[in-house]
């Protein structure tokens, strides 16, 4: 989670990354639907499923959308997208 510092203050508040708001909104999407949205954990920018998303069905454990070519393959819009 990035922050970003006001007025080069150091002890201003911090402003959360517009990202971190658009992944929760998109996170309370699926929940509503029943899946979970789960986000790569691979740091390396270079790597093919770098911030990449896919979503599961917590109850039985299956992948239910991103899987495909590889384990996480969905953007953060795309993954809003098929919840809609």
């Amino acid at each position: 989670m990035e922050y970003v510092v006001l007025n080069n203050d150091p002890f201003a508040t911090p402003q959360h990354d517009p990202t971190s708001r658009d992944e929760a909104h998109v996170r309370r999407k699926a929940r509503r639907n029943g899946l979970v949205l789960r986000k790569s954990r691979t740091r390396n920018p270079e790597a093919i499923d770098y911030g990449l998303y896919h979503t599961v069905d917590p109850y039985n454990n299956v992948m239910v959308a991103g899987g495909y070519p590889f384990a996480f393959s969905l953007t953060l819009e795309e993954a809003e997208a098929l919840l809609d």
